[in-house]
């Protein structure tokens, strides 16, 4: 089962995978690893090597892209990659995009906000915190249904 599927104790929950665009570039891996290599070996070997350099690179990519979910319960926790919190510290979340997205992503990012960047993406999720004990002010994430994650927090506080 991927992270795509809801699983029944999942308000929500998506994996987070960089733009097609923003993968490409991995592309140009196996000819540079190939040309670097071919002066030692055979032409077949250092294509394969080159070949597998590049798909080596996009599992690695692709397996580590971060899961954005929001689980049902009593307590719901948000979870952004590695982080989580639990949904009754959330105060407000929002959408994010366009030139706004450009300000909260460079000179308006606060240095204690938990920000986790997606290659390509352009819709990212703010949400703000209340909790006193924690010195993070928000967290600033990209998600794939933004809105469909906005709803769940709102249901579930």
């Amino acid at each position: 089962m991927t992270a795509d599927q809801k699983v029944p104790d999942q308000a929500f929950s998506t994996r987070v995978y960089p733009a097609l665009s923003a993968l490409l570039p991995i592309t140009l891996v196996a000819p540079s690893f190939a040309l670097v290599v071919l002066p030692f070996m055979s032409d077949v070997v250092a294509i394969g090597i080159g070949l597998f350099s590049a798909l080596a690179i996009f599992a690695i990519v692709l397996l580590s892209a971060p899961v954005v979910s929001l689980s049902n319960g009593d307590a719901p926790l948000l979870r952004v990659g590695r982080a989580t919190i639990e949904s009754r510290f959330v105060e407000k979340a929002e959408i994010i995009s366009g030139e706004e997205l450009k300000f909260e992503k460079g000179p308006g990012l606060n240095a204690n906000a938990y920000f986790v960047n997606q290659a390509g993406k352009r819709l990212f999720v703010k949400v703000t915190l209340n909790d006193p004990s924690d010195p993070t002010p928000y967290w600033l994430f990209a998600c794939n249904k933004p809105e469909e994650l906005v709803v769940a927090l709102r249901a579930n506080r």
